[in-house]
């Protein structure tokens, strides 16, 4: 039990560090995105 659950712990807490920055940096394309969209839409 002990053996398998420092790496269930371990495993999340690696995978949620490293895809942080790139969900926030894939966040703010998309934003930026979708904004340059609603902006051409409403300029056409």
């Amino acid at each position: 039990m002990k053996g398998g659950e420092p790496a269930f712990s371990t495993q999340p807490y690696e995978l949620a560090q490293i895809p942080e920055p790139a969900t926030l940096f894939l966040m703010g394309i998309g934003l930026a995105y979708i904004g340059l969209l609603k902006i051409g839409r409403r300029d056409n």
